[in-house]
């Protein structure tokens, strides 16, 4: 039997093929072996960040990769109707559970918000166009609020972040009753107390200096004093903010 020869792109170690359209095709799509494969995808779902070498290695990999239609439909038919074992579906699970989940990394979240923040800064009219489509759209459709139901740890949740809860702690420790994410007007506070004081705990990723800025002129107008506590200082100077909290409630 005629064996089809040639290197990995990575490894460069030897790949073996029975057939010389498998051959073909694996050099169209610059395959590589099934050791580096395996590897490539343990990092992936370890969420560990690539090194750039490795990055252009895998960039360099993909190129000229794409697939025929009917490939495409091979691979369609092959996926329908197959059916996971239980330990299968549970490994796949727990490959993304916790701190294995890519989206919950930090350098992933920094990583995104430092794209979409540059993004806006060398295209400001995108922000503009994201804001008065929107504005637009929840105009023609009033209704489209009515049913947005919670998400996440966000300002509808009736959870405490990490950062909040850090901040709750300093107020229960202290005897000092509040309500949390209360809504005043339009916009909902992190904690509202004394009926005119709201402490902001406000996160890295989340807030944005000027919707800040409209938000405490907006409460500021309606007789509530605004303190607002950066994600850097609850983490780091803990400390300092329950001293800084204890000076603004004796205001």
């Amino acid at each position: 039997m005629h064996k089809f020869i040639k290197n990995c792109p990575r490894c460069n170690g030897l790949i073996e093929y029975r057939k010389l359209g498998l051959l073909r095709q694996s050099l169209r799509r610059n395959s590589k072996c099934p050791k580096c494969v395996a590897e490539c995808t343990s990092l992936r779902l370890t969420g560990v960040p690539l090194s750039e070498e490795l990055k252009k290695k895998l960039s360099a990999i993909k190129l000229g990769g794409h697939l025929s239609e009917e490939h495409k439909n091979n691979i369609s038919k092959a996926g329908k109707g197959r059916i996971f074992s239980v330990e299968h579906i549970q490994r796949l699970s727990e490959s993304k559970t916790g701190d294995k989940n890519p989206s919950k990394q930090s350098w992933v979240r920094e990583k995104i918000r430092d794209s979409v923040n540059k993004m806006y800064l060398e295209h400001p009219e995108v922000k503009e166009k994201i804001s008065v489509s929107m504005k637009k759209f929840i105009k023609e459709h009033p209704g489209c609020m009515d049913n947005k139901q919670p998400w996440g740890l966000n300002q509808f949740s009736d959870k405490y972040t990490s950062i909040e809860m850090k901040v709750k702690e300093i107020l229960d420790a202290s005897g000092i009753e509040y309500t949390h994410n209360e809504k005043v007007g339009r916009y909902w506070t992190d904690f509202l107390f004394l009926d005119n004081k709201i402490i902001e705990a406000d996160g890295i990723y989340w807030h944005d200096a000027e919707h800040d800025a409209k938000k405490d002129k907006f409460l500021n107008e309606r007789g509530l004093s605004v303190l607002r506590i950066p994600e850097y200082d609850i983490n780091h100077n803990i400390e300092d903010v329950r001293r800084i909290i204890m000076e603004f409630v004796k205001q």
